[in-house]
């Protein structure tokens, strides 16, 4: 990791309304394309979709889970910094995202 970056871990839930899934999948591949570019620049550690319920439980029930918030974890100088790729985020700009909490974050490896 450069010295004077400092990761953050990002838990966006969507908006909770009957349209929000749909403003998710609209949105969706703009979004992947974005978190593509900020992995390949380092910036996205990793990330992916908060699910409503246990696909485990959901394999034995009539409903799938869908998919309702995001899990992300970025490398960068400042909460800011953060703040300001998360606040140009396809899924801030379309309105899919509600509650978005940037929290410090520090990576152990196991």
């Amino acid at each position: 990791m450069p010295t004077g970056m400092h990761q953050y871990l990002v838990i966006a839930m969507d908006q909770n309304d009957a349209q929000a899934l749909q403003r998710r999948l609209a949105a969706r591949q703009a979004h992947l394309d974005g978190a593509t570019t900020a992995h390949g620049e380092k910036r996205l550690l990793m990330g992916g979709a908060i699910l409503s319920s246990d696909p485990a439980a959901a394999a034995t029930a009539d409903s799938n889970p869908t998919m309702v918030g995001s899990a992300l974890l970025f490398q960068a100088e400042s909460e800011d910094q953060v703040r300001q790729w998360i606040e140009a985020d396809p899924y801030v700009c379309k309105d899919v995202w509600g509650d978005i909490k940037i929290l410090p974050f520090k990576v152990a490896v196991l």
